[in-house]
């Protein structure tokens, strides 16, 4: 079970990452505008997915995991869209470079301390990467070059 649930959190980060780097391409139609002046709706709506929904998801998922060493992956604060307040964030670079360098203790704490929220967070960070994906595919339709 630890194997499975490793290889989700490893995927999903892995389509977070790919997803931005995607948005990021300065070759697409929706950043060939210089001032990315068009659709800043859906532009805060990425950016508040990438930088703040997700690393605070992942932030979760770590305390449910208990990992140690923990302290290793830089950690900042982030404002909650909602509620306003700060929030501690990892990034999700840091993050996935963490879990593919310390695979083994991933692997072992989640067999050792999996929580039962682990698969909830999980499945938060999932939903967060699909909203990501499919506003990328709302904002290249919504852009006309």
């Amino acid at each position: 079970m630890s194997k499975q649930l490793f290889d989700q959190i490893s995927e999903t980060l892995r389509r977070a990452e790919l997803a931005n780097q995607h948005y990021r391409t300065d070759s697409l139609k929706w950043n060939l505008d210089t001032h990315k002046a068009q659709h800043q709706h859906l532009r805060a709506l990425l950016q508040e997915i990438y930088e703040v929904l997700l690393p605070m998801t992942i932030v979760s998922m770590m305390k449910s995991i208990a990992l140690p060493g923990i302290s290793d992956l830089e950690l900042h604060e982030v404002q909650h869209p909602q509620l306003k307040t700060l929030h501690k964030a990892y990034g999700v670079t840091p993050t996935l470079y963490h879990l593919q360098e310390h695979r083994q203790l991933w692997l072992q704490q989640i067999g050792k301390e999996e929580q039962p929220e682990l698969v909830h967070y999980i499945n938060d960070a999932r939903r967060y990467v699909l909203q990501f994906e499919n506003l990328l595919g709302d904002l290249e339709e919504a852009v006309i070059v």
